[in-house]
């Protein structure tokens, strides 16, 4: 406080400066990445479960959904709680923690020590989807200046992600057509879970300085149109695409 002229004035902190565009395509690109070997990790072995648990591989996966189910609406505290950056490494951690789960329960064997490591890895993976998606959004929000930006950082992310869907078909395909056995398919993995949590430590913070809301979007699909919103005309227009 400046209290040389006999009052006090306050200065506010400095505004931190803002990332530069090609930055803000590098994280989302980062997360792209990231997102690709995660879920490729995931999804590899979630396809696999019934294979290695025919008994109870089915109640595994219906137990992973009614996880996200009950706990996605709590998604927002725990990223405003926490962070952004904070909820994907911490959520990359929980399906590297799924992934060794399995792994040890397939080394046990059918059993009630093996079935319990199997549940147990399928309400961390719930919880860790359950942030994982509802974060991404905000991220690219954060990315995003305007309405349009909002769409390329969408089309990067997605055109990265979904090579996680070839990719771990491939490396699946690989590792048991040369002998791999289903540790080793695990234990890999497992690895590249890990590789996903080190590259979240990579994501820039960014404090979003754009508001836009659902008419900004309308506006600019339509442009020099101001469109206005009541309940009635949304219920109407429900209604008939329901029909």
């Amino acid at each position: 406080a400046d209290i040389s002229s006999g009052t006090r004035q306050y200065k506010s902190p400095p505004t931190p400066a803002p990332i530069s565009e090609v930055k803000l395509v590098w994280n989302v690109v980062i997360l792209g990445l990231a997102f690709c070997l995660l879920f490729l990790s995931y999804s590899a072995c979630s396809n696999l479960t019934t294979v290695f648990f025919p008994q109870t591989g089915g109640y595994a996966l219906a137990l992973v959904s009614a996880t996200i189910a009950l706990t996605c609406p709590f998604s927002v505290v725990v990223m405003k709680r926490v962070g952004i950056r904070a909820t994907f490494f911490l959520a990359a951690l929980l399906i590297s923690a799924y992934v060794l789960l399995m792994l040890f329960s397939v080394r046990s064997g059918p059993g009630p020590t093996g079935d319990s490591m199997l549940f147990t890895s399928s309400v961390l993976a719930g919880l860790a989807l359950s942030v994982l998606w509802a974060g991404q959004t905000s991220w690219l929000d954060r990315c995003s200046s305007t309405p349009a930006r909002r769409k390329v950082m969408s089309s990067i992310f997605y055109g990265i992600f979904y090579w996680n869907g070839i990719l771990g078909s491939l490396l699946s395909g690989i590792l048991f057509s040369t002998g791999g056995d289903q540790q080793l398919v695990l234990m890999c993995m497992f690895g590249l879970a890990l590789v996903s949590a080190v590259l979240m430590l990579f994501l820039r913070q960014v404090k979003s300085s754009r508001k836009f809301a659902l008419a900004d979007v309308m506006a600019e699909e339509q442009p020099g149109r101001a469109p206005t919103f009541s309940v009635k005309e949304v219920f109407q227009n429900l209604w008939m695409n329901c029909r």
